[in-house]
């Protein structure tokens, strides 16, 4: 925006620089990304060149995994769930423990992300949500299965403690981290190009998977469910271990020339 003092500021507080000038050559790599991406026109055949390809696929598939690991449906479906799950306590009530969990750990997380990285955050948090929807489709099998409906002896608390568990590991990392990449990995003359193409992806999935939760519940049976998403999430723990890219202190450029 042509603020260039304030910008001197903003990068030497955060690269922890006691004095501006230590970052110029920083600055300066910026600047001139900036300049060069503010000269280019974004159009979709940009978006199927190799280098921008495959970082969009990268940012594409952790959405694709943020949705199918389920947190729309159990999120919407909290209350559902608790009150087939016979839990003792109030279905409503859960539903708000669940949503304040969620508020106070995507507020840890941002506190995180630059600490321990992106991959690290993302294989935590997927490899989390994999075991506490395996351990909630375990707990509705012996409901179902083993107890003939009756809430399993010594295991009222499961499904509570499995979904605060699962959201605490989605937002962990899945919750705001494919948003990040997303930012991190394009090239800034096609971040809002890209942006608006992750954004119509990330929430048809949302629609999909919510639209056809009660069904596949139905069909699969809840327990199926459960463990369909843990699968989901199985993969994409594999995914971020092995394909995501380490974006933690590289500069854009940096990351651009990961895909060159």
């Amino acid at each position: 925006r042509g603020r260039k003092e304030e910008a001197y500021k903003a990068l030497a507080w955060f690269r922890g620089a006691s004095r501006p000038e230590y970052i110029e050559p920083e600055i300066r790599t910026i600047q001139k990304s900036i300049e060069e991406s503010q000269a280019k026109s974004a159009t979709l055949r940009d978006l199927l060149t190799p280098s921008v390809l495959k970082p969009l696929g990268v940012s594409l598939a952790l959405m694709l995994f943020q949705q199918l690991g389920g947190i729309n449906a159990v999120m919407f479906f909290s209350s559902t769930i608790f009150e087939s799950a016979g839990s003792d306590l109030d279905p409503n009530v859960s539903s708000i423990i669940i949503g304040s969990v969620q508020v106070v750990f995507s507020m840890v997380t941002a506190g995180l992300v630059d600490r321990l990285g992106r991959k690290p955050l993302l294989f935590i948090s997927d490899t989390g949500m994999a075991i506490c929807l395996t351990a909630l489709g375990v707990f509705f099998y012996l409901k179902e299965v083993k107890n003939d409906g009756d809430v399993p002896d010594g295991l009222g608390w499961l499904p509570l403690v499995s979904l605060i568990l699962y959201i605490v590991s989605y937002n962990l990392g899945l919750g705001s981290l494919p948003w990040v990449m997303l930012g991190e990995l394009i090239p800034n003359h096609l971040k809002g190009l890209a942006g608006g193409i992750g954004n119509s992806f990330n929430w048809g999935l949302a629609f999909i998977v919510t639209r056809s939760f009660a069904d596949l519940s139905s069909a699969l049976t809840p327990q199926g469910c459960y463990w369909l998403f843990a699968g989901i999430c199985c993969v994409g723990s594999a995914f971020a271990l092995l394909i995501v890219p380490e974006t933690k202190g590289k500069s854009l450029d940096e990351i651009n020339a990961l895909f060159k």
